[in-house]
């Protein structure tokens, strides 16, 4: 594959990937604690309003549950550090292990 079709394509996957976590990134500062189904068709109804690509159910299920409960689900590594993803949240406070 010549140079130029290949950075080409990694172009387009980072744009896609940047867009796709600014979806979910959005959706976790808002869903924690709803129900699954409404964060999930709220997902679904978001990335069709803007303009991505159709996800398979598994990511979809991935994401609205990661969101429910505030945890952000990374798209990729350079979307990661290209986007504003909200940090974990810390599940276990009060609590270790010896």
């Amino acid at each position: 594959m010549p140079d130029d079709l290949y950075d080409e394509r990694i172009e387009r996957r980072r744009r896609r990937d940047t867009a796709l976590q600014a979806v979910v990134d959005d959706l976790v500062r808002r869903s924690a604690g709803r129900p699954v189904d409404a964060v999930r068709a709220d997902l679904e109804r978001t990335l069709a309003a803007e303009g991505l690509p159709q996800m398979p159910s598994g990511w979809l299920d991935a994401v609205a549950s990661a969101a429910t409960i505030g945890d952000p689900y990374v798209v990729s590594s350079y979307a990661e550090h290209h986007e504003d993803v909200p940090p974990v949240k810390d599940h276990h406070t009060g609590t270790g292990v010896d």
